[in-house]
């Protein structure tokens, strides 16, 4: 399930798993991707909103753990950075971790995220 869906889901979830997900869209509104996603709207800038996990954050929301590499060059850090902010003002129990890779090889080779991962969401 997406984070998105995981957020806005009638299902209480005990945790919600974030592996370098695109999670703030307004990072890329020219990506040809995302605009085929959004599609055509009235308001695209709320629309992009809207369909980021990042602005539907709320003290409802799961307790969230994020892993992220700093050399991610497929997705952008700051989106991990942006959701962490308000997990942090809305005061959502998460975890960051940075295991040190790029997109690829930090779902390819982390085995410390999985570990990880999975002992935060046992202990909540």
């Amino acid at each position: 399930i997406s984070v998105l869906g995981a957020m806005k889901s009638k299902t209480k979830f005990k945790g919600i798993i974030d592996g370098a997900g695109p999670v703030d869209f307004t990072l890329y509104p020219e990506d040809k991707a995302i605009k085929a996603y959004i599609g055509k709207v009235k308001d695209y800038q709320a629309a992009l909103k809207e369909a980021s996990p990042v602005y539907q954050v709320s003290s409802h929301t799961p307790a969230m753990f994020i892993y992220h590499g700093h050399r991610d060059k497929i997705v952008n850090p700051q989106h991990s950075k942006n959701l962490i902010e308000e997990l942090k003002q809305n005061k959502v129990k998460h975890e960051y971790f940075d295991p040190g890779w790029g997109h690829l090889l930090t779902f390819l080779i982390s085995k410390e995220s999985v570990k990880r991962a999975i002992k935060f969401i046992k202990e909540n």
